[in-house]
């Protein structure tokens, strides 16, 4: 993959000054981080590779809020893809989600890919700007979990193959929910677009679909179809079908993994 190898071999030099995470206030002197005022100017969140390695995610808000409302909101971190590369957006409870993008066309962005990576975790920064100065007032080390790196990984291959990923897995021989659909093969297309639908909406389902096609395509899911009905409703829009409980078999065709879709070979 040649984006992994560019994120692999990524070493510049970098001269950004950490920032304090074990303390809660902190003035941030523009002397010292020049870059942070420039971007902060017209953004209210950036990624920042500092001098020892570590990627931080800085949120700059319009007042200081409670520290202790803070430690107790809910963190968490989902991915979505961009053109440019894959996007963190990091959800806190009772503030609104942030997004940081990890451009491919910025070398500072794909080395903190490649720290991410190594280091497994970001340090997220709270700044509000007083009397034009930046303060940080909370700070916490925020773990990354093997999910959301695959997550990442996903959006890295899909963007260097121009296509979904293809697996192999058999899939056959399992407990299924059959629709018999009368209809050609523009099943197939159609069925594309509304797990597509899914995946924008980044929905929990985790499924594949097997396919078979005698008089009519009978299209199994296997796994934790979610939002059947939704698929089902949309089907019906265009086709005829009828629903059982069944045996999967035929040819793999698609998986849905909670935000990623894959073909198989």
């Amino acid at each position: 993959m040649q984006i992994i190898e560019r994120i692999n071999r990524a070493d510049y030099t970098v001269n950004n000054k950490a920032i304090d995470k074990k303390s809660y206030m902190q003035q941030l002197s523009f002397r010292y981080y020049e870059t942070l005022y420039k971007i902060l100017k017209n953004k209210r969140s950036t990624i920042y590779v500092d001098e020892n390695g570590e990627v931080n995610f800085i949120i700059k808000l319009n007042k200081i809020v409670d520290i202790k409302e803070i430690l107790y909101y809910k963190k968490s971190l989902d991915v979505k893809m961009d053109l440019e590369g894959p996007i963190m957006e990091l959800i806190v409870d009772g503030l609104d989600g942030f997004d940081f993008l990890f451009s491919l066309n910025d070398k500072m962005s794909i080395l903190a890919l490649k720290y991410l990576f190594l280091n497994n975790s970001v340090n997220v920064h709270f700044v509000v700007e007083l009397a034009g100065i930046l303060q940080k007032f909370y700070s916490s080390s925020m773990p990354i979990d093997e999910r959301v790196i695959e997550r990442v990984e996903y959006v890295l291959k899909c963007l260097d193959d121009y296509s979904y990923p293809k697996i192999e897995e058999d899939i056959t021989n399992k407990e299924s929910i059959l629709f018999e659909v009368e209809s050609g093969f523009e099943l197939l297309e159609d069925l594309i677009h509304i797990v597509d639908n899914l995946r924008k909406w980044n929905s929990k389902d985790s499924f594949s679909i097997v396919v078979d096609r005698e008089d009519n395509f009978k299209v199994h899911f296997v796994g934790h179809l979610l939002n059947k009905n939704y698929i089902k409703e949309e089907l019906k829009k265009k086709y005829s079908l009828q629903e059982s409980s069944s045996i999967s078999e035929g040819k793999g065709f698609l998986k849905y993994d909670r935000g990623m879709l894959y073909f198989y070979n």
